[in-house]
Parts: structure tokens; C-alpha cells; sequence
């Protein structure tokens, strides 16, 4: 069986920094559809990944709010930091519902 890579590769022959693959390309690929016994499992197995891709990207967001109102403060030596390690257990501790709500509150 010829990998995607290949097929892509194939259509490029013009040398183009990019061919051209169209709607058709792509329906003529011939694709795999699992069984719903093995898509549940995959859902069990990667649901949990995505979960905490979640929370990653929470957390990142709460930073990057973070870091607008604490800078200005910190240039002007208004507030300082103390680099202990409470603030991110707390943090990564997050209820995230309950940080949603503050957040659709305000």
C-alpha cells in the first residue's frame, strides 16, 4: 500500500513549492473506517489526552492574563515576586468549571 506522503508527492510533479491536490485527490483515497468496538476503545484510551490538553490550555490562558496585569506592576516595581512554589500547585490545582463561570460572570 503507497503511504499519503507518496500519493501527495506523486501530485507535486511540477515542482512547485506546493501541488496542487484537489477535492477529487482526496476522494480517491482509499481510507480504513475501524469498527465501533475499536473507535470506543481509541475514545477511552485518547479522551484523557485531550482532558489535559484542555487544562493545558487553560492554564496557559490564566498566565497569559497573568502576565498583562502583572507586568506593567512589576516594571514599575509595584509588586514583587516571591519564587516559591505554592502559587503554581495552586494553579495547577484550578478548579477549571468554577474559574469558567468567574470568568462568564464578569
Amino acid at each position: 500500500m503507497v503511504n499519503l506522503k507518496q500519493i501527495f508527492d506523486s501530485r507535486n510533479v511540477d515542482g512547485t513549492t506546493f501541488g496542487t491536490i484537489t477535492k477529487d485527490n482526496l476522494f480517491s483515497l482509499k481510507v480504513i473506517i475501524p469498527a465501533k468496538k475499536i473507535l470506543i476503545h481509541y475514545h477511552s484510551i485518547i479522551k484523557h489526552e485531550f482532558e489535559n490538553q484542555n487544562k493545558i490550555e487553560l492554564e496557559n490562558q490564566i498566565l497569559t492574563e497573568l502576565r498583562y496585569w502583572l507586568l506593567p506592576m512589576l516594571m514599575n516595581a509595584q509588586v514583587t515576586v516571591n519564587y516559591s512554589n505554592a502559587f503554581m500547585q495552586k494553579l495547577r490545582g484550578i478548579d477549571v468549571k468554577s474559574y469558567c463561570n468567574r470568568k462568564n460572570n464578569t
